[in-house]
């Protein structure tokens, strides 16, 4: 996909969007629904225990999915997703702008620049959409909905984004990768400028231990004044 054509990788939540998109669409489906609300009680006890219980916390994030998405058909979450993401890009507080510029500014450069994020995909490519990044490639997590409910087909994290951008055509190395997140390392390890956003000195310090080099760092905090 992208031949000789120098590529740049952003991650998603923390990057593009300050916060998790997928995250804040789940809490909005389960505070606008009393039933959605009340069914939460029954799965607090899997994400209560202790943190070491990592199979039992994943149980109770499953079950949270499972009620926020209760009733969607596929075409249900279309439009479930991409009327909240409307609403999430003309949020201020959450728009990252100045990511929103460094993305014009590389595909200015002749930049094919590619979003790989761990959020559900199609709610990705709606967020993208409404903040004026149509023409930015986006590969996401997937889930699909079957008469039993929901399932998740492809969590895009870590690795797998390396394996999901493969897809695309999309290989190593790429110009340039930008995160927030140690997840991405992967990304970091691909790029030939590897980027982290807003890092604090846990992050940085195991970054720079990992890649056995220094990342390059920008800091993306503050919304248009």
């Amino acid at each position: 996909m992208s031949g000789a054509q120098p590529v740049a990788v952003f991650d998603m939540d923390g990057v593009l969007l300050h916060g998790d998109a997928f995250g804040a669409f789940v809490r909005h489906r389960l505070r606008r629904s009393p039933a959605h609300l009340a069914a939460v009680a029954g799965a607090w006890p899997w994400l209560a225990g202790p943190i070491l219980l990592r199979r039992t916390r994943k149980i109770g994030v499953r079950e949270l999915l499972r009620i926020a998405l209760a009733g969607l058909d596929d075409a249900g979450y279309d439009r479930a997703a991409r009327a909240f993401a409307v609403r999430l890009g003309a949020r201020v507080d959450r728009v990252v702008h100045q990511a929103i510029s460094e993305v014009r500014l590389l595909q200015a450069a002749g930049h094919l620049v590619v979003v790989a994020t761990a959020c559900e995909e199609r709610l990705a490519r709606a967020y993208l959409d409404a903040i004026g990044l149509a023409d930015v490639a986006v590969v996401g997590s997937v889930i699909e909905f079957r008469r039993a409910g929901m399932r998740v087909r492809r969590h895009n994290h870590g690795v797998q984004k390396i394996e999901a951008l493969a897809e695309l055509g999309i290989m190593a190395p790429w110009a340039h990768a930008f995160t927030d997140a140690l997840s991405d390392l992967p990304l970091l390890r691909g790029a030939e400028r590897p980027v982290l956003v807003n890092p604090d000195g846990w992050l940085r310090g195991r970054v720079t231990r990992s890649l056995g080099r220094e990342a390059d760092e920008v800091v993306w905090l503050d919304p248009p004044g």
